[in-house]
């Protein structure tokens, strides 16, 4: 199985590449939406459709991803909505079976998109499964923003 790997901080972290529809540099600008939580970056139009963006660093450190030239913005699904993930330092994959991840032995209920974790030569590689990385207040807002955006 082929994984996109990707860095936030000091940490490396792994999503399956059948679930990456698109590879893209960060979009230059996208448009805040006003009192939307944190995580959510903003909205870009991407080949013609309202795209939401997700900032996996906030998500993830509570901060914003860095402008890197290696910040990408994964395009994913998430359960039923398409998102944008904007990611620090997307340049390499790795290809592992399921069964060469291991559990943690730590079960974190804030964070149930952080799965087994596997190594390779440079240290620990944890899976991010995108279909549980939203918190549901965030799957919420971005349901209802979606709504508004295309009613306005």
């Amino acid at each position: 199985m082929l994984f996109v790997l990707f860095q936030t901080g000091p940490e490396r972290y792994a999503v399956e590449a059948a679930r990456v529809e698109e590879l893209l540099p960060r979009p230059a600008t996208l448009r805040p939406l006003a009192k939307a939580p944190p995580e959510i970056a903003g909205l870009t139009d991407h080949r013609g459709a309202i795209l939401p963006v997700v900032d996996l660093c906030q998500i993830l450190l509570g901060r914003p991803a860095a402008p890197h030239a290696a910040t990408r913005m994964l395009v994913v699904k998430c359960g039923e909505v398409r998102l944008g993930l904007v990611v620090e330092r997307a340049c390499e994959t790795l290809r592992r079976e399921p069964g060469e991840f291991q559990a943690t032995g730590v079960s974190l209920p804030d964070a149930p998109y952080l799965g087994p974790m596997t190594r390779d030569g440079r240290g620990l590689v944890q899976w991010v499964e995108p279909e549980r990385l939203l918190p549901p207040a965030v799957r919420q807002a971005l349901s209802v923003r979606l709504a508004e955006e295309v009613a306005a």
